[in-house]
């Protein structure tokens, strides 16, 4: 979320203001004060306690930098006033400049932020602030940053942040000193109980939320400095709402395909003045370019939204979209020993039943009964009502009058257990078809997503489509069919771009050594272990996991991958990155009742499904590098290095990075009309070991044992300093590597 630090221009040249090197010393202190306890203070019906671990800090090395960099520096310094008398007191808090030296900091090149949990960020220039009484010795000026008035034993947390003012030059900063203490004072001065605001950025609007008495507010919006407030706003009954001008952004990348246009965060702050003519400023939000992963990017490009409560993924318990009114209702329940969201399953009730409902019942709080006219009102599992809550809506089903309550409807279901947990927090959807960055192993990685028309690649007789641009810089690629084989067709973008594929030809999987074009992950028969969930694997039925889950023997689809290498790829080998790998994730999934130990035949849930399934947050990085990140033998440096051939498989993490999930996707171009696997595990049901796979309509599937016959689809990494790159990635104008 950072911006830049400033810049001046010096003799037509950028000179980063490194060196200005202002030590800054902040102490708190409170006058006339008793110090009971560290860091606690004690003066009249006044306490102050100190957060930080010292009630002085030194920052070395200060730049000048803007406003929304000054907000966001981890550096802050915390403390609590609170009145202990049962009457309000007015209190003042001021910051006393100490020890003035010829090279010190004069104040003008000085800002200050002051916030509570009732106001956001108090921005000003020291300078601006009125001067008022010292009461330090040493104190050559004090600065009133703040009047107040605490309730009768009320108390306020407060932050205050420092930094040197955007505008300053090197000679005016360079080599200074400021030292300075905040002080907090009683006083016995009427003080005006000023208004205060706290913003919140959601969907696109930033809302102000006014705490006290206010008749007037202006305001602005900005993306480096505090602004100047001019606008009218309309002041509602708490506060206003205002359209937010940080929206979705690109920057542009160079890499070795050229210049490529990524989707970036936005970052801005609003301002505002009420009526004691201040101005407070939002914490620094953020439209986050990473895209909402509860949805398909087919559903991102159409609009809609996703719902997460706690940070987990809120479902549709008949497979349908979540909607933000459906979302308000989230329900935590457990069947099969896994812990699920759903969403509110009222709406689908009244849309089944709605033709049948009569009304509320009639209860009596005496008898615990619940009925409608006269008659008896049941549950779905035929009882008697026994409870308020489930009486308030009847249905009349063939003469009986029914409550379909939906506690009751996921117990029938099969629910073990179930609870309302409340509104789940809903976001319209981001990440619509382009280049989005994210971290991997090796560092910044650009993926491509959705239905992206310029990742075509022609290379080594084979069509690729690129998945990403690995953080070393490499390119990594995935088959798309052979190049003879599918220009004889006469539907070579029919093909490329759809996934073309019937009975009897399919261009865009590899045919394995038995002729088919699909086959088992694992092997023939080799499904009732832990083990197989790897890409390699250990011994089947060891007691531990370290034994389950060595890198010893070839799974079906490494040995398919690394015959077709051998016949297909081993002329371009020099052409191929030696450092990128491919993450088998077998570390054990998190927040589930039903993990075990991960070998033998005990129940296990592996990380992808917890990351993906429930989460809905996809990683770029290996969990257990050192075993389950398979790099090439005796050329990587990092990783297990245990491949023999430098190719792999597409993981699920990245799937769901490129547009999928559970839902049906038919335009994003990981699409091709056929199942085909993952190399992430899912989980080993007691008896069946399971892996991701990628379904004939485009979803991600949970469904798959090893034993299913899936298609393979390569996954190679290309070092572009090794290859001649030409092209723009269009279909008709192919990135060939040469």
């Amino acid at each position: 979320m950072k911006s830049s630090t400033k810049k001046i221009i010096i003799a037509e040249a950028f000179v980063i203001l490194l060196g200005l090197g202002v030590f800054l010393t902040f102490a708190y202190f409170s006058i006339g004060a008793k110090q009971d306890l560290p860091n606690k203070f004690s003066s009249g019906c006044l306490s102050i306690e100190i957060i930080n671990d010292s009630a002085a800090i030194d920052l070395k090395d200060a730049v000048a930098i803007s406003d929304i960099d000054g907000l966001l520096q981890e550096d802050n310094y915390k403390f609590t006033i609170k009145n202990n008398c049962d009457k309000e007191t007015n209190y003042q808090i001021n910051l006393e400049s100490l020890d003035q030296q010829p090279n010190t900091l004069d104040d003008k090149y000085l800002r200050v932020s002051l916030s509570s949990n009732t106001m956001d960020n108090l921005i000003s220039t020291l300078s601006d602030n009125e001067p008022t009484k010292n009461y330090i010795d040493g104190s050559y000026i004090s600065h009133n940053l703040y009047n107040g008035v605490l309730k009768a034993n009320e108390e306020k947390e407060y932050t205050l942040k420092e930094w040197i003012e955007y505008n300053t030059t090197v000679e005016q900063g360079a080599e200074k000193v400021y030292k300075s203490r905040i002080n907090v004072i009683a006083t016995s001065e009427e003080v005006k109980e000023n208004p205060e605001i706290t913003f919140k950025y959601s969907g696109g609007s930033v809302t102000g939320t006014i705490t006290g008495s206010a008749s007037t507010l202006t305001y602005c919006e900005t993306k480096a400095n505090m602004c100047e407030p001019e606008d009218i706003g309309v002041i509602e009954e708490t506060g206003v709402t205002i359209e937010s001008n940080v929206k979705a952004t690109t920057k542009t990348v160079g890499t070795a395909l050229g210049n490529l246009e990524v989707n970036t965060s936005d970052i801005g702050m609003m301002c505002s003045k009420l009526d004691n003519g201040k101005t407070i400023c939002s914490n620094p939000y953020q439209y986050d370019s990473t895209p909402v992963f509860g949805i398909t990017s087919e559903q991102a490009d159409k609009g809609g939204g996703v719902c997460t409560y706690d940070g987990n993924a809120v479902m549709n318990f008949m497979g349908g979209s979540v909607t933000e009114e459906s979302c308000q209702k989230v329900y935590k329940v457990t069947m099969q020993g896994q812990v699920i969201y759903f969403d509110d399953l009222e709406p689908m009730i009244d849309m089944q039943f709605g033709q049948y409902y009569k009304g509320p019942g009639v209860w009596n709080e005496s008898e615990k009964t619940c009925t409608y006219n006269g008659q008896q009102v049941l549950d779905m599992q035929q009882q008697p009502i026994k409870s308020e809550e489930k009486c308030g809506k009847v249905y009349n089903m063939e003469g009986s009058y029914v409550s379909f309550y939906v506690i009751d409807y996921f117990t029938m279901m099969g629910a073990e257990e179930v609870t309302l947990m409340g509104a789940g927090e809903y976001k319209e959807a981001t990440g619509k078809t382009g280049i989005y960055e994210t971290e991997d192993e090796e560092g910044t990685s650009y993926y491509y997503r959705g239905a992206v028309d310029n990742n075509y690649v022609d290379f080594a007789g084979f069509y690729w489509r690129i998945i990403r641009i690995n953080g070393n810089g490499s390119i990594r690629l995935i088959y798309s069919g052979k190049k003879t084989e599918i220009d004889g067709t006469g539907q070579k973008d029919e093909i490329l771009k759809n996934g073309y594929n019937d009975s009897s030809n399919r261009y865009t999987e590899i045919e394995l050594s038995t002729g088919s074009k699909t086959g088992p992950y694992s092997g023939s028969g080799l499904y009732n272990d832990n083990a197989y969930v790897g890409f390699m694997y250990g011994d089947v039925g060891a007691t531990t996991y370290a034994e389950t889950h060595k890198n010893e023997h070839d799974s079906n689809a490494k040995k398919e991958l690394d015959n077709w290498y051998t016949e297909n790829l081993k002329e371009v080998e020099g052409k191929l990155d030696t450092q990128a790998g491919f993450c088998n994730d077998r570390s054990l999934g998190e927040g589930y009742s039903s993990t075990s130990s991960g070998y033998g035949t005990e129940y296990a849930n592996y990380g992808a499904y917890d990351r993906i399934w429930n989460k809905r947050q996809p990683t770029l990085k290996c969990k257990n590098k050192t075993n389950d990140y398979f790099t090439w033998k005796n050329h990587a440096t990092t990783g297990n290095q245990a491949l023999d051939k430098p190719i792999g498989l597409i993981t699920a993490d990245e799937v769901m990075y490129a547009g999928g999930t559970g839902d049906t996707n038919y335009t994003y171009y990981l699409y091709n009309g056929t199942y085909y696997w993952t190399m992430s595990p899912f989980s080993f049901s007691g008896s069946n070991a399971g892996v991701f796979s990628v379904f004939d309509d485009g979803g991600l599937s949970i469904n798959d044992g090893v034993y299913y016959g899936n298609a393979l689809r390569p996954v190679i990494n290309v070092d572009p300093s090794k290859v001649q790159i030409k092209g723009s990635g269009k279909i008709d104008d192919m990135y060939v590597f040469e």
